[in-house]
């Protein structure tokens, strides 16, 4: 299509409609009868309209203007075996009348599919972003939880002068089978059966409002539910990434009357608890958002 006869059509669509805008009922006071805008301010929003229209084909995917050139000529000169659509000029005209006579309505249309357009495209790039950023976190607690238990493995001491348990080969295969990291805001979760008690042990928690405002001491412990069978081997504590370590070791020679603590986690909210004690033999796992008796403030974060 011609761009400079497009225009002629817009121009003289917008001063038509404009005018049909002017003398439609819609635009007269119920009360009065008097027009509501004068017929110059409908010639113009009429023409504000129409330069409005390929914005509109554009939104609606029409591949009307697609084959648009700058020629006072109703076919392309450089495409000699080019015909005249004149079908497509009076659709164009059409739009263009349509468009003029609905005035601002239209006007104010396109603008509400503009934004819901921007705001769509923001969210779905915020999305995906977001997508992109759980997937590296997922892998990267994959990583570091490896590492944490290749350091176990390997009888490598970690932080607060906790060591690793013996080097064995089924647990070696208990660590090694320990389902993947699925959700990189609580790592732990699903990965230790989703019981806190089972042979004969147990994983508690205790939490209390810390001296850091906004923060809880959490103390962890695992415990023996049968006399006849008492915690006597190393337990391994799987907790949230953000401590550091995220994996260690309790001792038996460092357990308090036979239980394995650990009171030295400062956190600001609630995390899933991961266990494995006697050798590979017990999994446990304690969700501290899921205990009614800890703070809401604590469970909710």
């Amino acid at each position: 299509m011609s761009i400079p006869v497009v225009i002629l059509i817009m121009l003289a669509a917008g001063v038509f409609g404009g005018i049909v805008s002017f003398l439609l009922p819609a635009n007269e006071s119920s009360d009065t009868g008097k027009k509501l805008k004068p017929w110059w301010q409908c010639v113009i929003l009429g023409i504000g309209a129409t330069v409005l229209v390929p914005l509109f084909l554009e939104f609606a995917q029409s591949k009307l203007l697609d084959n648009g050139y700058f020629a006072w000529s109703w076919k392309n000169p450089d495409v000699p075996a080019a015909t005249v659509l004149t079908k497509d000029y009076l659709l164009y005209a059409a739009y263009c009348l349509l468009a003029a006579s609905a005035g601002f309505k239209f006007i104010n249309m396109l603008i509400n599919n503009v934004v819901k357009e921007e705001q769509f495209n923001k969210l779905k790039t915020e999305k995906e972003e977001l997508e992109k950023q759980s997937i590296k976190r997922i892998k990267n607690n994959q990583s570091e939880s490896l590492k944490a238990e290749e350091n176990i493995l390997k009888k490598v001491p970690v932080s607060r002068g906790i060591e690793s348990a013996s080097d064995n080969e089924k647990l070696r295969s208990v660590i090694a089978g320990l389902p993947p990291i699925k959700d990189p805001n609580d790592p732990q979760k699903g990965r230790f059966g989703g019981k806190p008690e089972r042979n004969g042990r147990r994983l508690s928690a205790s939490v209390k409002a810390s001296a850091v405002p906004g923060f809880y001491n959490v103390t962890l412990q695992v415990e023996s539910t049968d006399p006849q069978k008492p915690l006597d081997a190393p337990v391994i504590f799987y907790i949230h990434d953000s401590f550091t370590p995220s994996v260690y070791t309790v001792r038996p020679d460092e357990f308090e009357n036979g239980v394995a603590v650990d009171d030295e986690v400062l956190s600001y909210g609630a995390f899933t608890v991961g266990v494995i004690a006697d050798n590979g033999d017990t999994l446990l796992e304690l969700d501290l958002s899921e205990d009614s008796k800890f703070p809401k403030e604590f469970r909710m974060r």
